[in-house]
Order: structure tokens, then sequence, then C-alpha cells
């Protein structure tokens, strides 16, 4: 099978791309060939409370560092499974300065959180022409602010130097469904399944629209809520969601997708974030499907295009 072309034009030679869910941390070390990603390297490692054991969440990406052999610069970071503010504004083109004070302020109307408590973002997601002028649909993502920093000092202290910190819901998108033929990707439903919780990412055409987290603790009560906001999406947008792409450690087992596709009644679809990759030829059988399965974040991040 030909692979898909991957344009990466910037950035190093060997990229590095870190994933802190609860309780686990997962690296994917990637080299870039002549506009392709060849996999290098990849890897696991479980802690406990980040909050009450910072010392040993520490130690164990230290030791994944070392044992991968990847570099500790230049490193992309996301998090999985934790409390994101995805929202969406449209604004009046306006000029660059005017445009970031009124992104600011529908930020500060939007975000439930002050400012100076996050860590946020925004990008223009389309622009929009009708009778009342130009104006521009802007994105707007946000997390914890102590969150981002308690990590970032826990691991900086060992040396490791981030270039950027990604997002769940583009990360996923980026190796999941960007690989899909445009006209699959109008509008498409990813559930990414741990072991603790679930996240769910509704996309339209290459943006997130939706993103929603819930916990495992009850299975049953989980689906339901699954089922819930799918069927709130559907009213929403006046559209059918016939098949559900899946994602994440529960993804490899086959009575979970059982499940999933009699309760939610729709098709599933596991995703294959290996796709834009070239695997080395010894990494088959049960080894491939956990990668397949697991490590779609720190796929995803190596799949970025702008490598700052």
């Amino acid at each position: 099978m030909q692979l898909p072309l991957i344009m990466l034009r910037q950035g190093p030679r060997l990229r590095v791309g870190l994933e802190i869910a609860p309780g686990k941390a997962r690296l994917v070390m990637a080299e870039k060939t002549r506009d392709r990603l060849s996999l290098v390297a990849y890897g696991a490692r479980s802690f406990g409370s980040l909050e009450e054991d910072a010392s040993g969440f520490a130690e164990a990406v230290r030791d994944l560092f070392q044992s991968t052999g990847a570099p500790r610069q230049q490193v992309g970071l996301a998090f999985s499974h934790v409390f994101l503010f995805l929202r969406r504004a449209v604004l009046p083109k306006l000029p660059k300065k005017e445009a970031a004070r009124a992104i600011r302020f529908q930020a500060e109307a939007l975000f439930p959180v002050e400012l100076g408590d996050l860590v946020w973002d925004a990008s223009v997601a389309a622009e929009i022409s009708n009778q009342t002028g130009k104006k521009v649909e802007v994105l707007l993502v946000a997390q914890h602010r102590r969150v981002v920093q308690r990590v970032l000092s826990c691991l900086e202290q060992f040396g490791l130097r981030f270039s950027f910190l990604d997002v769940e819901p583009f990360a996923l998108y980026r190796s999941c469904l960007e690989f899909l033929p445009e006209e699959a990707r109008a509008q498409n439903v990813l559930l990414n399944i741990g072991e603790s919780s679930v996240s769910l990412h509704v996309y339209k055409k290459h943006l997130p629209y939706r993103y929603r987290v819930i916990s495992l603790e009850g299975w049953s009560g989980a689906l339901e809520e699954v089922r819930n906001s799918l069927e709130f999406w559907e009213i929403e947008s006046r559209a059918s969601l016939p098949k559900v792409y899946v994602t994440g450690e529960l993804s490899a087992d086959g009575a979970v997708l059982a499940t999933l596709e009699n309760y939610l009644q729709k098709k599933i679809v596991p995703a294959d974030p290996l796709q834009g990759f070239r695997v080395p030829p010894d990494i088959s059988g049960g080894i491939l499907d956990n990668l397949r399965a697991s490590y779609g974040i720190p796929l995803g991040i190596v799949l970025r295009r702008q490598w700052v």
C-alpha cells in the first residue's frame, strides 16, 4: 500500500511526541526522510498521582527518554483525557491588532475561568462572506495553567525542553482522520477510549467542533453519556452520523467494540494512526495492534506541520 504523502518542510530531522495521560506517559520518536516520517522508537511508562508524587512522575518520564534514546530538546507535548476548553466565535474581519483585542475579549467572555489561570490560544477556522460583510470564525482552546506548569516544572529538572504544547483533538485528527478521502471528512466523530475515561471528539472538516471527557467508572453510564452526546450533535447539525471512529487502549478489545456498536447502533471503525508512517518490518502482530490502538496522540504530535 502506498503511504500518504506528508509535507513536512520545517522542523528537526528527529521528532519526539510526548503524551501525558492520567497515570501514563507515552512517547513516539520519528525521523523525517524525504517528506515522510519513519517510526524510530516508542514506549510508555506508568506513574502514580502527579499531585502526590511529582518526583515519581518525573522519574518515569526520564526513564522513558533514556530507554528510547529520544533527544530531550524540541519535544512536542500534549495532555489527553483532561479538562479542555474548546470554544468558537464569529467576529468581523479586522486588522491584526484590532483582531487580537477582539479575540481576547471573546476569550474572556467565553471561558469560564480567568485568562490568567489558563494557557490558551486561538486560530482562524474559516472566513465568512455574506450580506453583512466579511467575518471570521475563530477557534479558541485552553487548558488550566497550573496543570501545564506543574508538568513542565517537573520535566525541566532533567533537561527536557518543549517546542510547543499540542492539543488532544488536533493530534488525534492528524493521526486518525486526516488521511481519509476529502469527501469523508465533512463531519466525523472519534472516541478515544482510555482505561479510566473516554474523550469524545466531533470534527467538522479538519477542525474540532466539540470535545468532552467522560469517566469510565460505570461502563453503562458512560455508554449512555456517549449516546446522548451523539444524539444531541446529530440534532444540532441536522445530519446523521452513521459511523464512529475509535482509538485508545480499549479500542483493541473486540468485546468493547461489539458493545459500542450494539449500544450506539453505529458502525464502529478502529482508526489507524500509523497510516502516515513507515513502520520497521520487525514490528508486527500484537505489538503493531498496540501501537495502532494506544499511540494515536504522540503519533499525531509528530505529524504536526509546523514544528517551532
